[in-house]
């Protein structure tokens, strides 16, 4: 069960933390508190980003190109997820969101995920024209640009496998 903890105890549990004053562990039990995560975290965000960090993340909308830096960032640099979410200033939990969903269905699930309902759209009359050149030229851009969109995501993918293959050969070995 997540609880939902203000920011004026985030603040004085931090402080305390930094000033020494307890360990996590004991923070912990002062506080009543399930786990030291969430101190962990709470730590990490007021060293990146000072007290403004200990704020409630508001829910953003990101950009398929945004989440693939991230990703991207995530495997090349072989860094946990809560230093990825700092580094970009997200939520670790959508980091680890778009992790398991890239695990589990590859790079596209996380590109097209999309929250909420889907919009109404009103279905135009076909006309009888014909398309002109112009039009054509267009749509084959736009798909040339799609399967561009498309080869970056899969060339992503490829490196996230390749990195779990090795983890998993070095397991073995060991």
């Amino acid at each position: 069960m997540t609880r939902n903890y203000t920011y004026s105890f985030k603040l004085k549990v931090v402080k305390e933390y930094l000033n020494g004053e307890n360990s996590l562990h004991t923070l912990c039990l002062k506080y009543k508190m399930p786990s030291d995560t969430p101190l962990v975290i709470w730590v990490s965000r007021y060293k990146a980003f000072g007290p403004t960090g200990l704020k409630q993340l508001k829910r953003r909308h990101y950009s398929n190109d945004f989440k693939v830096a991230v990703i991207t960032y995530y495997l090349n640099h072989s860094t946990s997820i809560q230093k990825t979410a700092i580094h970009f200033d997200i939520s670790h939990t959508v980091v680890y969101n778009w992790l398991k969903l890239m695990r589990q269905f590859g790079i596209k699930a996380v590109i097209s995920s999309k929250i909420g309902r889907p919009k109404m759209v009103k279905k135009k009359k076909e006309t009888s024209k014909k398309k002109t050149e112009q039009q054509l030229i267009e749509r084959q851009q736009k798909q040339i640009r799609h399967l561009e969109q498309e080869l970056s995501y899969t060339k992503i993918e490829n490196v996230y496998l390749k990195k779990l293959d090795a983890v998993i050969r070095n397991k073995k070995q060991h």
